[in-house]
């Protein structure tokens, strides 16, 4: 069996299984938070944090990639710098003791 169809039908059991807790938990839940009290739906609830977390987690990993990457520029120029003293080093004449 294909591996694409394999995943497609893996991703329509995913879906149906989140249709499915959607319909049976539709009730509405109240979210107090700092500024006030909302009720929505659960699923829209569950939804909403679960995209929070996705762009929070995301932005975590997107600063710690920046951050990566200077350093790899840093130590891509040290490295340069480093390869330079040794090719200095190496065209020296040798002293006789």
């Amino acid at each position: 069996m294909p591996k694409y169809l394999i995943t497609a039908l893996l991703l329509l059991l995913l879906i149906a299984i989140v249709v499915g807790f959607a319909a049976l938990n539709a009730t509405p839940v109240d979210i107090d938070y700092l500024l006030g009290t909302t009720t929505m739906p659960l699923p829209w609830v569950l939804l909403l944090a679960l995209s929070s977390g996705f762009v929070l987690g995301l932005l975590v990993m997107v600063i710690a990639i920046f951050r990566a990457r200077g350093e790899v520029r840093r130590m891509r120029k040290e490295r340069r710098a480093m390869e330079a003293e040794l090719k200095n080093l190496r065209s020296l004449p040798l002293r006789n003791s």
